[in-house]
């Protein structure tokens, strides 16, 4: 198809003379493409998407990026961030030229800052939930007597034995709850596991007819093992 007599688009010499023979592909088809944005319409510079530079160029997402990257890192391209996406303008001989962040991963998005801001917002988000669990969690505890007296007794409690303990408070009553700690402690057993194991015992065998003593530890670490992997 040929072409047709020429409305012309400006663009500088020593893009043909001197960078092209060197420029890749896709770092040719970006430039012209920026030339075509801004000196097309008479403008120093344009506000252009990803998804623009694709279409113009006929170029992949990655081959438009990496073209873009090599032409910024040539200097003979610049962009800046603006509300919602990036300007750009070829860099020439006196002019303001209007630096770019090393490139990264977080630029290749069709709106760049957009959704690094987006990125920033669900990582904020994902801190307040962490934060808020963790004060609900020791509102949780300082609320139940049980439970600061496991810590203070056995060690730490985590968000799945929390639950795991509530379930307890369901089955069993405070009395055995404490009496298993308390055991675990005297015995030097000192998990979550091995107090599960006793109340199991107790819930098979009676409370009463079941009275924990040295020469049954270890059956009972063998009997219930399944509680005690903790």
């Amino acid at each position: 198809m040929a072409y047709q007599k020429p409305n012309h688009t400006q663009t500088p010499n020593e893009l043909f003379d001197n960078h092209m023979k060197d420029m890749p592909g896709s770092e040719l088809k970006v430039v012209m493409a920026v030339c075509r944005k801004t000196f097309g319409w008479h403008k120093d510079r344009d506000r252009i998407s990803i998804s623009q530079l694709e279409e113009m160029t006929g170029l992949s997402r990655p081959a438009v990026i990496a073209g873009t990257t090599k032409a910024i890192e040539r200097g003979v391209l610049s962009r800046r961030e603006v509300q919602g996406g990036y300007e750009y303008e070829l860099v020439m001989t006196g002019s303001k030229e209007m630096l770019l962040p090393k490139p990264n991963k977080s630029l290749l998005p069709d709106k760049g800052p957009a959704s690094n801001k987006s990125l920033h917002t669900k990582e904020r988000v994902k801190e307040r939930q962490t934060t808020k669990e963790k004060q609900k969690k020791n509102i949780y505890i300082q609320n139940n007597k049980l439970k600061k007296l496991y810590i203070q007794k056995i060690g730490k409690l985590t968000p799945s034995k929390i639950k795991r303990f509530q379930n307890w408070e369901t089955l069993y009553s405070d009395k055995w709850i404490l009496e298993a700690m308390d055991l675990a402690v005297k015995y030097n057993k000192k998990s979550f596991g091995y107090i599960q194991a006793i109340l199991e015992n107790w819930k098979e065998n009676g409370r009463n007819g079941a009275k924990l003593t040295p020469e049954n530890v270890d059956y009972l670490e063998d009997e219930f093992a399944e509680f005690i992997e903790e």
